[in-house]
């Protein structure tokens, strides 16, 4: 298995070097050494080069006294790692064949290089595909050096390890253009570097992961440089026409109370997004002032009211956080919450929290109850399904609303469906069980909305007679977040 598998398997078990790059004698000296040397070389008076040699040479001094020596070195340290064995960071742009490697890879490699008078391994790094040059067929890759090995490795004792067949493919491997090997000699030659030096699996473990990592890491960063130039563009075009005559400003400070409470930064917990949501509702204008807890709002000729009562003893008896009630005709919706993680990845997924079974099978409970066997002409009655509970899961990162008046962004998903996914439970980076979010068919939090709005979900028959017993309307001590839409008369103007 090559390491490009494993990638994309999100394991690190059993890794195996896809390529073999051989470095040019001045790469070798830079990632062993961290440097050429340059003795004549004296950094301008007064500059960061001048102050980081002086650095160096008081690290020197320092060692010298610890060794007891007495005089130093009169010439000028070389900046360097100062190891042979270790991790190191050194990059090297190489022109490849395009058809070898493509602009996503990332490979594992071993990096030879020219050690006295034999070819030797010397190190572990990696292989970046990159782009396209203005000439056919060439590619701009990099090869980043990751690791020095303290013993480097004969290669001519790897190549006496394997068979005739594969000597033959490693000997062209060495000498010709560089390029992955093929998965059989890959392995090969993993399990001959493994026998002669056994310390080099925990190096190539680190140096995979590590790469792995900033890769995350990278792409993490490009999509967010999207969304903020995407907003941008939005804010542009709906504030002004004439937006690309505006001349770029720099931004403002923060308030001195904005840098002493920064809420968008942190982890939202649970209740903080039942919260969020519990204080809107899409398309509907809220009162200014809430009335013992509750908020009004108004949309034509009706009316919604939403509360935030925590979670207590109705939640253990539905499985729910929110339920929203319509009246007349009475229906009612309900959704449990629950907070997404993203790995290093940049995968959203869900860890099972040994209660999002029980909580789905209560809901799904409820839905048994629901009475669809009486015809019924009305047109208001009519639904897009039979079920009316929900999971909604939130990245806590992103747990406020994008703007005023919308639900928090999330990803929503009907019990039964969620009922028939815990089933096929996914696999962590380190062996535990996950839940990838987001990847499989799911509801917005604007398409939820709307189906709420427009009673294109919600109980009816024997599951909504059931759930004004459990939920009392008028008992306003139920533990639960509770909306109630219900016709403006009823509240007076």
């Amino acid at each position: 298995m090559t390491s490009r598998a494993l990638l994309d398997r999100g394991a690190l078990e059993g890794v195996v070097v896809t390529a073999i790059v051989v470095m040019n004698s001045e790469e070798v000296e830079i990632i062993r050494l961290g440097a050429l040397p340059e003795p004549r070389f004296r950094p301008m008076p007064g500059s960061r080069k001048e102050a980081e040699l002086e650095e160096a040479w008081e690290r020197e001094m320092e060692l010298l006294e610890e060794e007891d020596e007495t005089e130093p070195s009169e010439d000028l340290p070389v900046e360097s790692d100062g190891q042979f064995g270790g991790p190191v960071d050194h990059s090297f742009p190489k022109t490849v064949a395009a058809q070898q490697w493509r602009r996503t890879a990332l490979d594992l490699a071993l990096l030879a290089g020219r050690l006295g008078d034999r070819l030797m391994i010397f190190g572990i790094g990696t292989v970046h595909g990159g782009p396209r040059t203005r000439d056919p067929g060439v590619r701009r890759a990099e090869v980043r050096a990751r690791y020095v090995l303290a013993d480097p490795i004969d290669l001519d004792l790897v190549r006496s390890r394997l068979d005739a067949q594969n000597k033959r493919r490693f000997d062209e491997t060495i000498a010709g253009p560089m390029r992955p090997m093929s998965p059989k000699l890959a392995k090969w030659v993993t399990d001959a570097v493994h026998a002669l030096a056994p310390e080099v699996t925990d190096a190539l473990r680190t140096s995979l992961r590590a790469a792995m990592d900033e890769r995350a890491a990278t792409a993490r960063v490009r999509r967010q440089a999207v969304a903020v130039h995407e907003a941008m563009s939005s804010a542009l075009h709906i504030f002004t026409p004439s937006w690309h005559k505006l001349e770029p400003e720099e931004a403002p400070s923060p308030s001195e109370w904005a840098t002493a409470l920064d809420i968008t930064a942190g982890r939202a917990s649970e209740n903080d997004v039942i919260t969020d949501d519990a204080g809107v509702f899409p398309g509907w204008d809220r009162d200014i002032y809430s009335v013992r807890g509750w908020w009004g709002f108004r949309w034509k000729d009706r009316r919604l009211l939403i509360k935030n009562i925590n979670v207590s003893t109705v939640e253990s008896a539905t499985g729910a956080d929110l339920v929203y009630v319509r009246r007349d005709p009475d229906t009612f919706v309900l959704v449990q919450y629950k907070l997404l993680e993203r790995l290093k990845d940049g995968r959203l997924i869900f860890r099972p929290d040994g209660r999002l079974g029980s909580q789905v099978a209560r809901m799904r409970a409820l839905e048994g109850m629901h009475d669809t066997t009486a015809p019924d002409d009305d047109l208001i009655t009519y639904r897009l399904g039979d079920g009316f509970t929900f999971v909604k899961f939130v990245e806590p990162v992103s747990a406020r609303p994008g703007r005023a008046g919308e639900l928090s962004p999330g990803f929503y998903v009907p019990s039964e469906y969620m009922r028939r996914w815990l089933l096929n439970p996914g696999t962590g980076p380190l062996g535990g069980t996950i839940y990838p979010v987001g990847e499989d068919r799911h509801l917005t939090s604007e398409t939820f909305s709307r189906l709420v709005r427009d009673s294109w979900v919600g109980s009816t028959g024997d599951a909504t007679t059931r759930l004004h017993e459990v939920f009392g309307i008028r008992d306003t001590t139920r533990d639960l977040v509770l909306a109630v839409d219900e016709p403006v008369a009823e509240f007076g103007s």
